[in-house]
């Protein structure tokens, strides 16, 4: 018999979740796909209580869900353990770390405490190691299934072994979520003021620092040269359109953040005063941003995520695959331009291309967003399933 079915829990009135990820970051993306989990959970079962490791009180008040300082002591009393978001199953990454380890431990305790287990709406990869792909095949076979937002991430897991039968693909869970517009406050007052400066063209630009103080010094040379090349391009943009360049934060608080590299960019700039520079905010933010902007560059995949979602051109600097695998599945890969090495003429004449026809873009979107959000319910079927088989 296998171990998965050898502990079962009982009947439940209220059902129990633990959610774990990289949540309390303050980075865009997680806290976007955390949202997404728990209004997929709270419409699947209302009468439920969520406890999530790592966030902080105003997070936990925005979506009436528990912060708490103990994992194990949540995972423990909770009837369904979900590791969702983000991408979260590697043995090494750029940094030389391996999340699967720390991974395994947590599924082991859950599965040791009747908890069910499932990988939701997550990316995988990379995958370099034979102990890396044993650990993967035994982190799937020990949970509930996994569902994954890429196909990238899920020909890995069939080639490392996974039964397909244990995997869902879909596409990134915010291609399911509605944003509605928030409430009147300072901030709001604020936002307003800097999209309405006098200028003709609206540009939302993204940017983060890959290489840390401590990598050789040919990565910080490559730093370097990425901030010549966007700095100029951006001052192309400002003097032929008139526009305004708006840099906004999807990471802060940590030593590459985003706000910061802005700063770096905006210094090497001819045109300082077409820019404006917003640190990282509540993520409910962004969208509000993002849909008043004629065009997005950016670095990291949320930020062109929301903007095709919303309708704006998206200019994507790509630093890994998984946004050269978004680029190709919306249709645009020519859109999509490697972070460090780019040709500043190349990435101008796809601006200004798109630009010419808007029309036709926003008309493009919205066809190819009804298919993304229908693909992004796929996630949503295979919770409903594993929720169903616990009560």
């Amino acid at each position: 018999m296998a171990f998965t079915h050898l502990l079962t829990r009982p009947q439940c009135s209220i059902m129990r979740y633990s959610i774990r990820g990289y949540y309390g970051n303050y980075n865009l993306g997680d806290e976007l796909m955390l949202q997404a989990i728990v209004q997929d959970l709270k419409n699947i079962t209302p009468n439920c209580e969520i406890e999530v490791y790592g966030i902080d009180y105003e997070t936990a008040e925005t979506l009436s869900i528990q912060p708490v300082s103990s994992y194990r002591k949540s995972i423990a009393k909770s009837n369904l353990l979900i590791i969702g978001g983000g991408n979260l199953l590697y043995d090494r990454n750029s940094y030389g770390h391996n999340s699967l380890w720390s991974c395994l431990k947590e599924v082991i305790f859950a599965r040791l405490n009747s908890t069910k287990v499932l990988f939701y709406g997550v990316g995988v990869g990379p995958i370099v190691t034979p102990i890396g792909r044993k650990l993967l095949r035994l982190l799937i076979y020990l949970s509930e299934g996994i569902t994954v937002r890429d196909p990238d991430s899920y020909s890995l897991l069939i080639d490392c072994g996974v039964s397909r039968n244990k995997i869902a693909l879909g596409t990134d869970l915010v291609f399911k979520m509605s944003f509605n517009e928030p409430p009147t406050t300072t901030v709001e007052f604020l936002i307003h003021e800097w999209l309405s400066a006098n200028r003709k063209l609206k540009v939302i630009v993204n940017v983060f620092n890959m290489q840390r103080e401590l990598l050789p010094r040919f990565l910080k040379k490559q730093g370097e040269l990425r901030r010549q090349l966007i700095s100029k391009l951006l001052d192309r943009i400002v003097e032929d359109y008139n526009a305004q360049i708006i840099f906004v934060s999807a990471q802060g608080q940590v030593a590459g953040c985003d706000h910061l590299e802005a700063q770096r960019i905006i210094s090497l700039m001819k045109g300082k005063e077409a820019c404006i520079n917003i640190p990282y905010l509540n993520p409910k933010w962004m969208p509000y941003i993002i849909k008043h902007a004629d065009v997005v560059i950016a670095m990291r995949l949320h930020i062109s995520i929301l903007a095709f979602k919303l309708g704006v051109i998206p200019v994507g600097l790509s630093y890994s695959l998984k946004v050269k695998s978004f680029y190709k599945m919306i249709g645009i890969e020519e859109n999509c331009f490697h972070a460090d090495a780019f040709d500043v003429d190349e990435l101008y004449n796809i601006v200004t291309k798109f630009l010419r026809d808007k029309d036709r873009f926003e008309q493009k979107c919205q066809d190819v967003n009804i298919k993304l959000s229908e693909s992004a319910n796929v996630h949503v079927q295979t919770l409903e399933r594993v929720i169903h088989s616990i009560c």
